[in-house]
């Protein structure tokens, strides 16, 4: 555990190399990369009505969304700034909003690519974006709870427990009959 900046502890690491930044700024790129040949396999089961595509197209967006998660982990536990991780998350689901939008309006084009280009269908770039959101979030949510605890010098589990314990008794406090 680290102090920051402003002295308070945070759960961060600062043992990385400029390789392993690399790396795992690569690493979400080929999420991203991968969440958009999904997306393009999904299009062609969907036009083709090919049953066995639309499957490894799911199967390719489970495997895009585990490689966001691992590297996304990896690389928040690593930002001091809580702000520039929720920066980073942001930017992701940016990035694979605009990819999975972009593959299904060149595929609604087609060869004809005319300055005129039909509707493209929310649901195919937005549960891609929607899922990688999700994510995003949970990750955030984990590291939020990692640096919170952290700050008040315990463990993780020890601070879960006492938040729990607080909303068990916050719910059996505002049921309870008064006792006027």
């Amino acid at each position: 555990m680290l102090s920051s900046s402003s002295g308070a502890a945070v759960s961060h690491y600062s043992d990385w190399s400029a390789i392993n930044w690399a790396v795992g700024y690569l690493l979400l790129g080929i999420a991203a990369g991968v969440a958009t040949f999904a997306v393009s396999m999904w299009i062609v089961a969907a036009r083709d009505s090919a049953g066995g595509m639309s499957a490894w197209a799911f199967a390719l967006g489970i495997v895009a969304g585990g490689i966001q998660v691992h590297a996304l982990w990896a690389l928040v536990r690593h930002i001091e700034q809580l702000g520039w991780a929720i920066a980073l998350a942001l930017l992701v689901v940016v990035v694979i909003a605009t990819l999975t939008y972009q593959t299904v309006r060149a595929d609604l084009t087609g060869q004809d690519a005319t300055y005129y280009t039909p509707p493209v269908p929310a649901r195919a770039w937005g549960i891609p974006t929607g899922v990688s959101a999700v994510l995003a979030i949970g990750v955030l949510v984990v590291d939020g709870i990692h640096r919170a605890a952290a700050a008040l010098s315990m463990g993780v589990g020890l601070f879960i427990l006492v938040v729990l314990s607080f909303g068990v008794w916050a719910i059996l406090s505002a049921t309870a009959p008064s006792s006027r």
